[in-house]
């Protein structure tokens, strides 16, 4: 600094400022705060309501629903049987790497194509 007698705290503040600048931008990061990941387990949970499901449905299907239109039973069969294909699939989503995304797509696939 040009000849002014500085202070130790104004010297301090001027040497963490010029360490700051060398680094780079000034601004700080923030730390994200991250969701906890579910426990993996709970696709064993959620694999056993879809599968009382599936097998309820099913057995509507099979035994009470009559539709005017035969070709409505024949998709009825085919979406119960993705229901529980994906169901068995969904066991085994706490052995995989990402549970979480596995057991997730695997959900919005029973939603999904079985549920329209």
């Amino acid at each position: 600094m040009s000849g002014l007698p500085t202070t130790s705290a104004a010297a301090d503040e001027a040497e963490s400022r010029s360490k700051l600048s060398s680094r780079g931008p000034t601004t700080t990061k923030r730390k994200r705060k991250m969701v906890a990941p579910a426990n993996p387990m709970m696709w064993h949970k959620v694999a056993a309501v879809s599968g009382v499901a599936a097998l309820g449905l099913g057995t509507y299907g099979a035994h009470m629903f009559h539709p005017k239109n035969p070709a409505y039973k024949e998709v009825w069969q085919t979406a119960s049987l993705y229901h529980l294909v994906h169901t068995a699939a969904l066991v085994g989503a706490p052995m995989t790497k990402k549970p979480n995304v596995f057991g997730g797509l695997l959900t919005a696939g029973i939603v999904l194509f079985s549920g329209t």
